[in-house]
């Protein structure tokens, strides 16, 4: 619950000030460096996290970092719109909570072990870094979302609500993260262990 940009230029500097000031404490997300540069623009209104940075250059990436914002990625949907790829590396090694999205869904179905998968393998292509960390996606596809938003924690620990998911086994998976970030689908899915959530 809060405030979703676009992009900066969408609305106005008054039209802009004017929803900054309702926001009632509530969280400002902004899609910036999507399809050009315009991060700096967007640093102007000090959003809680800051969505693509697709094509943000060394000097806004370094503006984001030195800020420590939270950065929301979604390749596929980059991908598939032809807009370019974040610098996955820089943005993995900074010190910045790092978490998955899906973007938009007339774009890419909201699946976010395709996700996973595709950022995982991304980045280990463009790199040629085959010891790239499975955990780093996974966090970024799960707890680091909750954290960004500000949500509670979840891990799976005595006293914590159980919301996870379980999978058939895996044949010839020697490491179970590698294995649920880069091969399993929803039909692997056996069931799903999740509190209500209100309506």
């Amino acid at each position: 619950d809060g405030l979703g940009i676009s992009t900066i230029k969408e609305y106005s500097g008054e039209k802009l000030e004017k929803m900054l000031e309702n926001r009632g404490g509530k969280l400002v997300a902004i899609h910036a460096g999507e399809a050009r540069d315009d991060v700096l623009d967007a640093m102007k209104i000090d959003p809680d996290f800051v969505v693509h940075l697709t094509n943000a250059g060394p000097q806004s990436l370094r503006e984001v970092f030195e800020r420590k914002i939270p950065i929301v990625l979604c390749p596929r949907a980059n991908a598939s719109f032809g807009v370019g790829l974040p610098d996955l590396k820089a943005i993995f090694e900074s010190d910045c909570l790092i978490g998955l999205g899906t973007d938009n869904v007339m774009a890419n179905p909201p699946n976010m072990l395709r996700e996973m998968e595709f950022t995982w393998k991304l980045y280990r292509g463009l790199y040629k870094d085959p010891g790239f960390d499975a955990r780093m996606v996974l966090r970024a596809a799960t707890v680091n979302g909750r954290r960004i938003l500000g949500l509670p924690d979840n891990t799976i620990k005595e006293g914590n609500q159980a919301d996870f998911i379980v999978t058939k086994p895996m044949e010839y998976a020697v490491d179970p993260v590698l294995a649920l970030v880069h091969r399993i689908g929803p039909s692997d899915i056996k069931e799903v262990v999740s509190p209500p959530y209100p309506s």
